[in-house]
């Protein structure tokens, strides 16, 4: 499969995203939730929306419904990663389309999100539209650089990460393209 080039931002939190959770309870909010899938039998394209498409409704305290599509991992094993923003009970509901049929729910969870600290989404700051501010409306200002094909070994991109984080960094536009 040929990659096209594309842009990645990343924001990177000081320290890396904790490793996901899938049982316990409650989530700090705009901490990390992960749910583990099992895809049905006899997926041969896992990657190709119009073989297979997995998508998560999460119906947030306030009643709103956020969709997310959850992603490949490996086998039959596929990830639903979701940050909530909003402290309360959460409800999840996974549904599962087959070469384009309707889809059917295959999975439902809950999970209670507490209120925390974390800076949350960036966002445009309220006040001026010329900076940034977290969830919080606390100003935020991006550290970084750009990082483009450094090393065909995708390995030394954990490297180069660590080295941000442990200069403050906060931000990286990480450029990737299929010819490197």
């Amino acid at each position: 499969m040929r990659w096209n080039a594309g842009l990645v931002l990343i924001i990177l939190n000081t320290m890396l995203l904790p490793e996901g959770q899938s049982a316990q309870n409650p989530v700090a909010c705009y901490d990390l939730y992960e749910l583990k899938l099992k895809a049905p039998q006899g997926v041969s394209e896992p990657f190709t929306s119009s073989n297979i498409q997995m998508d998560a409704e999460i119906t947030r305290p306030d009643q709103k419904i956020d969709v997310v599509p959850c992603y490949y991992h490996a086998g039959q094993d596929w990830r639903l990663r979701y940050s909530p923003s909003i402290p309360g009970s959460h409800h999840i509901r996974v549904t599962c389309s087959l070469q384009g049929a309707q889809p059917a729910v295959i999975q439902e969870a809950t999970f209670e999100a507490a209120a925390s600290d974390l800076p949350g989404f960036i966002k445009v700051h309220p006040d001026n539209p010329h900076f940034f501010a977290t969830a919080h409306n606390k100003t935020f200002y991006p550290v970084g650089e750009n990082l483009a094909w450094i090393d065909p070994k995708r390995e030394n991109y954990r490297t180069y990460f660590e080295k941000l984080s442990a200069n403050h960094a906060n931000w990286v536009r990480v450029w990737l393209c299929f010819w490197v």
